[in-house]
């Protein structure tokens, strides 16, 4: 029983910490190439302001989802964020854009082998 809590433990770091500095890795390495330094501070600002806590209740939600099994929550998740984005015309919102597609597809992952690591079945209905 314990080793079960600690394979949901560990997911839940892993899916919240440890996609947060994959994910701000790979933004500090994207925002080395672009030209224009101000914004390339005002990013990465930005990244490591709130959009960062954003991003770790986005993927405790989505991994807690799976788990339970009730994956057509996660659109609810997603069209929540995006309907505060809509509209907003700077360069920014393509590296949120990617930001949270990378956010979902890593803790699906996640909670994926955790329902895996657990015995429960991957094939979520």
């Amino acid at each position: 029983m314990f080793w079960k809590m600690g394979i949901v433990l560990t997911g839940y770091l892993l899916a919240i910490l440890g996609i947060d500095f994959f994910i701000l890795a790979i933004f500090k390495h994207l925002l080395k190439k672009e030209h224009d330094e101000m914004f390339r501070e005002n990013a990465l600002r930005r990244l490591k302001g709130i959009s960062r806590y954003v991003g770790w209740v986005e993927r405790f939600f989505i991994l807690t989802l799976v788990l339970v099994g009730n994956v057509s929550g996660i659109g609810f998740v997603l069209a929540a964020k995006s309907i505060f984005r809509f509209g907003r015309g700077d360069r920014f919102v393509e590296y949120v854009l990617l930001g949270t597609l990378m956010s979902f597809s890593l803790a699906l992952g996640v909670g994926l082998g955790i329902r895996a690591g657990l015995g429960l079945s991957i094939f979520i209905h």
